[in-house]
């Protein structure tokens, strides 16, 4: 016990004698450290744990074609008793969001979602109200009762314990508060939950509104259900009837943290690796400073070993040295992790967190838990990289005078090998950085089909109460656009979804006049009213867009495709004036008159690929015009984009447009289509941006270990330099020899760092959807940045070597 108390005390008077250089040491750590926490936290509450219930079994089941990218979400009331009764599944619930308007009546109503459930979703989700009561057995949401959600509590009711059986308007009617929530209890992007108005388990519609959630059976992954739910698919199929259900339809099961986080999440996991190998750039750069002190104390380690010191005794000395510069680092980065973790969280917030995330994030991963670890593996490595250096010291010869000649050449290159795997570490990062940055350029200009410019995008609930059905709500869409062109609209239209939208409406062609089909095609189906293809920037292929002064709900149906589609329907001329029958899904199957194409729309993202799409008249839409109330997106260009000139964007004048015509349709998500686009990919576009600082800070570290190797090579070299300048060397070859010294590591080090980034490309193009691409002009663009920075390291030290004395310098050796 008394050695290590010794040894603990010579280790914190070595750091405390070279008290900057610990300094720089533990800030560098406790930055890095403190990054990876933040990003490692981030990671895990978005991809891992985001809910109070336990992601791993909380799924929800799709539906498609075999074979199809495009899978929905919906089902009937017929296939959620039967997939309820087969017993695959530990609970399974059925539930409906409805947008709903939630207000007062005497001004802007805001939007909200309500969630029409059942009692099992408590048993999906394994949460318990926190006050009152859930959904009860055998309610009936006609009965207007609702449980809210944590956040709405707090922030309309200032979290009141005695607000069960107060009222609040939804929609223009009154609901009884009967339950909250706990905190980050977000099922289903809710803010308020009810019980279905119709009775599940006598509803016969074929409607497919309803998303089955499931909790899967512990230890059950989802990709094992896959033939017991294709078993489960054939029984609907084979009970159905027959144009029912395409054919190759099937059922499949999916996590529903995977469901939601989607193409972000390999973005998201690059991030977290690109800090982990930032923070061993940084381990390496402290070990550098470490031997680089060591080799100046050698004087000082040679004394105290030829006095009886034994060589573990200094790997415990440089152990505990390490040890305190790692804790102290850690205990640094717990704080300053908060606030970059509360940093990073405001980014993701303001650019893409989907609604069913929008918890209160946790700063408490598995990753803190870890941190002592962290420590204890930090100071491991540091010794190591000392340790030959340590057990290598010829004690005699430092003590005779072997260092007045200059150190020995190993030491040096310790510090050189040192340098030069930060500078290929450094060099991985910065092309990883300009590669992801490059790709995500390359994904904000992508072709969307249409044009995004000053064409502004909001989501409309509509009132049931005023609404009672498709004909009223068409009249009010018609009135909402008169108000948006007395105040500056160029075009209005309205459609059940537009791009930029992660969900949409599904549905399949059936037949065709002038192609034969094998099986039927699936399709994006949309309704859309007013001046969808002037409003949205469609580019017209031929034909015509969709009129409503001509196509209305008596008139012939009628269809625009894009592109896609219309190659699949006539691979040999002209799919315009093609007769085919089309269904939404859950809907009848009618046939259409083909009336024009155009290009073919990115709907989701710029990382989707392109889908089949087909547009049909809003009031030839049944499921549109049936019943009352409802949702409806808006799209509406300004006049001053026609004219070149960039209009106001606030959304202002949107709000005060649908207000003039109904204070209780409520407007949510006023957006540019442009911004849009940009929260489609923020995943990336954040992922690019910390890469960005990544490669700084690489730089950064990498300039410091080169500096460090060449202000180590001047000070030891003194005496040999001092010698060459008394022979005749110039001031400017003494330059040269510095700065050759400084490029001799970072040429082949920025060369292998470029081999590796190459080597990972895959998985850059991976997470950003193959716009990653690493070329020769990247590669080569990489290494003279490096290059520079390692001229730019070694000036000064190359400087004091051009200001030797030879004098002065033999005189005192």
């Amino acid at each position: 016990m008394s050695r290590l108390v010794s040894s603990a005390r010579l280790a914190i008077r070595g750091l405390v004698r070279n008290c900057r250089a610990s300094l720089v040491m533990v800030a560098t750590l406790a930055i890095l450290i403190a990054v990876l926490c933040a990003l490692a936290s981030l990671g895990y509450n978005l991809l891992v744990s985001p809910w109070t219930y336990d992601s791993n079994r909380f799924g929800v089941l799709r539906h498609g074609v075999a074979g199809s990218t495009q899978e929905r979400y919906g089902f009937a009331a017929d296939e959620f008793r039967l997939i309820r009764d087969a017993g695959l599944f530990d609970a399974v619930v059925a539930s409906q969001r409805v947008p709903v308007a939630y207000g007062d009546g005497t001004g802007s109503a805001r939007p909200r979602i309500l969630v029409r459930t059942t009692p099992d979703a408590l048993r999906v989700t394994a949460a318990q109200p926190l006050l009152g009561r859930f959904v009860g057995a055998g309610e009936s949401g006609a009965d207007n009762r609702v449980v809210l959600s944590h956040e709405l509590w707090l922030d309309r009711f200032g979290g009141d314990p005695q607000v069960l059986g107060r009222t609040l308007q939804l929609d223009g009617s009154a609901y009884e508060i009967v339950g909250v929530m706990p905190p980050r209890f977000h099922f289903m992007g809710g803010d308020f939950w009810s019980a279905h108005v119709s009775d599940l388990e006598r509803d016969d519609s074929p409607e497919t509104r309803l998303v089955l959630n499931v909790a899967l059976p512990p230890g059950t992954r989802v990709d094992q259900l896959g033939p017991r739910l294709q078993a489960l698919a054939q029984r609907l199929v084979d009970n159905a009837a027959p144009d029912r259900y395409p054919r190759g339809w099937q059922i499949t099961a999916l996590r529903v943290i995977d469901a939601v986080t989607g193409p972000q999440r390999p973005a998201v996991i690059l991030v977290v690796a690109g800090a982990g190998l930032l923070l061993l750039l940084g381990v390496l750069n402290v070990a550098a400073l470490l031997v680089a002190r060591q080799i100046a104390d050698s004087a000082m380690l040679a004394t105290r070993r030829a006095l009886g010191e034994s060589a573990v005794r200094a790997a415990m000395v440089a152990f505990l040295e390490s040890l305190v510069v790692a804790s102290v680092a850690v205990a640094l980065a717990v704080p300053l992790g908060q606030l970059l973790f509360e940093r990073f969280v405001g980014l993701v917030a303001l650019e893409w967190v989907p609604r069913e995330l929008e918890g209160a994030f946790r700063y408490s991963t598995p990753a803190l838990a870890v941190l002592p670890l962290v420590a204890l593996a930090t100071a491991a490595v540091l010794t190591l990289l000392r340790l030959p250096g340590l057990l290598r010291m010829d004690t005699r010869t430092v003590i005779g005078g072997g260092n007045r000649a200059g150190t020995r050449r190993g030491e040096i290159n310790a510090t050189r090998w040192l340098s030069g795997l930060q500078i290929a570490m450094a060099a991985a990062i910065l092309v990883g950085a300009l590669a992801i940055g490059g790709g995500a350029n390359s994904l904000l200009s992508r072709d969307l089909g249409f044009d995004p410019r000053a064409t502004q995008h909001a989501m409309l609930s509509l009132p049931r109460a005023d609404i009672a059905d498709g004909v009223a709500r068409v009249a009010t869409l018609e009135r909402i656009a008169d108000e948006l062109q007395r105040r500056g609209a160029h075009s209005v239209a309205f459609t059940s979804a537009a791009p930029m939208q992660r969900y949409s409406r599904s549905g399949i062609i059936s037949d065709a006049s002038g192609a034969e089909l094998d099986d039927d095609v699936p399709i994006d189906f949309h309704a859309v009213h007013g001046r969808f293809g002037d409003a949205l920037g469609l580019r017209i292929r031929e034909g015509r867009m969709i009129d409503a002064a001509i196509d209305q709900d008596r008139a012939e149906p009628v269809a625009v495709i894009t592109r896609a589609l219309a190659e699949r329907l006539a691979a040999e001329g002209s799919a315009v004036g093609q007769s085919i029958v089309a269904a939404a899904a859950g809907g009848e199957a009618v046939r259409r008159r083909i009336i024009g194409v155009v290009d073919d729309i990115l709907h989701e993202s710029p990382l989707s690929t392109i889908r089949p799409t087909l547009f049909v008249p809003y009031v030839q839409d049944a499921a549109s015009m049936a019943g009352g109330g409802g949702q409806v997106v808006l799209v509406v260009r300004w006049r001053a984009a026609a004219a070149g000139v960039e209009p106001a964007m606030d959304g202002s004048r949107v709000q005060a447009a649908v207000a003039a015509v109904d204070p209780w349709i409520a407007v949510g998500e006023v957006t540019t289509m442009t911004t849009r686009a940009e929260r489609s990919i923020a995943g990336v576009t954040l992922a690019s941006r910390l890469f960005a600082g990544f490669a700084l800070l690489g730089l950064l570290l990498a300039s410091m270990g080169i500096a460090c190797v060449a202000e180590l090579v001047v000070a030891r070299q003194q005496h040999g330099m001092a010698v060459r300048a008394a022979l005749g060397a110039s001031p400017r070859r003494l330059l040269a020899q510095v700065l050759r010294g400084s490029l001799v590591i970072a040429v082949p080090a920025a060369v292998v760092g470029t081999l590796l980034a190459w080597m990972l490309d895959g998985v850059l193009a991976g997470a950003i959807q193959g716009r990653a691409d690493i070329g020769p002009l990247l590669a080569l663009g990489t290494a003279s940045i490096l290059l520079a920075c390692a001229l730019v390291a070694t000036i000064l030290p190359a400087r004091k070597a051009m200001r030797i004395q030879p004098l002065a310098v033999l005189k005192g050796s």
